[in-house]
Parts: C-alpha cells; sequence; structure tokens
C-alpha cells in the first residue's frame, strides 16, 4: 500500500493544479478577458484585483513587458491602482525596472497623485531617490499631480527635493502644495537655472493666490532673473502686479 501513496499523491497534486487553472481561466472568462498580455496590463490598469490574480495564477509573468519597457506594476502605479500594487509587489515585481522614459514604478505612483500607491511601494523599499532620463524625482512627479498628501508622504522621504518642487508648485499655482513644502523648510527664494524664483514663476502665471502666499512668507520681490526682469516685470495680471507693487 505504501508504494502507491507518492502516485496518489501526484495525483491529487495534480488534480489541484487543474482546479486551479480551470478556475482562474474562468474568471478570465467571466470578466471578459483573454489570456493576452496586453489584457493582463489592461487588468493591472483598470484595477481588477481578481483578474490580476487570475492571470498571475495561470501562469503570466508579472515582470511581463510591452514594447515601450512597461510593466504590470508601473501602468498599475500610473493609474493610482493600489489593490493591484499590492498584489503584484507581493508576486515579486521588480520595483526599481524603468521604462523606455525612466519611470519607475514609484515614479509613475507619484506623478498619479494617490498616495496609497506612494506608501504601498515605499514600505515595499522602492527607491525615492530615482529619477527619471528628464531629470525629475519623485517629489516633483508628485506636485504635478497636485495631492497634498502625496506631497507630505515624500517630502519627508526626499527632503533635498523640496526645492525644486517648490519651483514646480509656483509653475503649477497649487496653494496647498506650496504650503506643505514651505512648512518643511523649502527656501521661498530657491532659483532655477536660469534665475527664476517661485514669485516669478507665480507671478508670470497669474497665479494671484500663489503670489499673495509667497509674499506673505517673505519672498524677496526685488531679486532679477538671468534677464535681468523681476517678478513684476513677469507678471501677468493687473492684481499680481498690484500685489507686487506693494511687496518688498
Amino acid at each position: 500500500m505504501k508504494r502507491f501513496l507518492p502516485s496518489l499523491l501526484a495525483l491529487f497534486l495534480l488534480a489541484h493544479c487543474e482546479k486551479k487553472d480551470d478556475r482562474a481561466m474562468r474568471t478570465l472568462y467571466e470578466h471578459d478577458y483573454s489570456y493576452k498580455v496586453s489584457e493582463f496590463f489592461r487588468a493591472a490598469e483598470e484595477g481588477n484585483e481578481d483578474v490580476v490574480r487570475a492571470f498571475l495564477e495561470f501562469g503570466m509573468e508579472p515582470d511581463v513587458e510591452d514594447g515601450f519597457g512597461n510593466r504590470s506594476l508601473s501602468l498599475a502605479a500610473a493609474e493610482g491602482q493600489r489593490n493591484v500594487v499590492k498584489v503584484l509587489v507581493q508576486a515579486g515585481s521588480e520595483l526599481e525596472h524603468r521604462n523606455e522614459n525612466g519611470a519607475t514604478p514609484l515614479l509613475a505612483g507619484a506623478e498619479s497623485g494617490d498616495y496609497r500607491v506612494v506608501e504601498e511601494l515605499l514600505a515595499a523599499g522602492a527607491d525615492p531617490e530615482i529619477r527619471d532620463a528628464a531629470g525629475w524625482g519623485v517629489l516633483s512627479k508628485a506636485v504635478i499631480s497636485g495631492n497634498v498628501r502625496t506631497v507630505e508622504s515624500l517630502v519627508r522621504e526626499v527632503p533635498d527635493q523640496k526645492n525644486e518642487a517648490l519651483l514646480m508648485a509656483s509653475v503649477e499655482g497649487t496653494v496647498e502644495v506650496i504650503e506643505v513644502l514651505l512648512s518643511h523648510g523649502a527656501d521661498i527664494d530657491t532659483k532655477s537655472e536660469d534665475g527664476m524664483t517661485p514669485l516669478m514663476y507665480a507671478s508670470r502665471g497669474g497665479y494671484e493666490e500663489a503670489v499673495s502666499l509667497l509674499i506673505y512668507h517673505g519672498a524677496n520681490a526685488s531679486l532679477r532673473n538671468a534677464e535681468g526682469k523681476r517678478a513684476i516685470d513677469l507678471a501677468r495680471t493687473e492684481k499680481v502686479r498690484e500685489a507686487l507693487a506693494v511687496a518688498r
């Protein structure tokens, strides 16, 4: 009898695997997905956790790529799909893979503005210091999203990026983000390579509330950029010019 036990065990395991595959394929069918890489990516982007699990159970590699170097983890992160990100991280997806633009999943998640995705990736060990091919860091990517909580999550991780992020926030005119960055010690008169300050960017953009906030916090309105222009010279609206006229 004992000599038959290994064979019986093998048959049991085989049957179990077949049932598992059948279950996975049924999930794909019920959700109108076919077993293709493009469909796997669609499930990741749409946040369909059950379907992503089914793909993985049926044998899809979590780090399969498309023609642009994108992988499911980056695609899910870019769409703010935190539950799918968690599934893919648990499945062993590479955290630091870059697509053709040099973006990692964390960079994609930061730009999506979903703080839950960002915190999930950070907790898994994603490197917050990485920059994309254009030189953008995670904090500036988060600023572009305009999500204050995402900015707060990242500014603690990469405090050295807060000045460049303040410049970006001033370009965007996002008052709440500017306030967060200033509260974390960003230099209010920091300059870009061409001598532009946050106040200059906000003035040029016509962001009256952002200009008022920067002036309130002590921004120097007399500074000049590489072309010799002050914030008031760049001001887009009359109200911005009026606010700058009484500033130091």
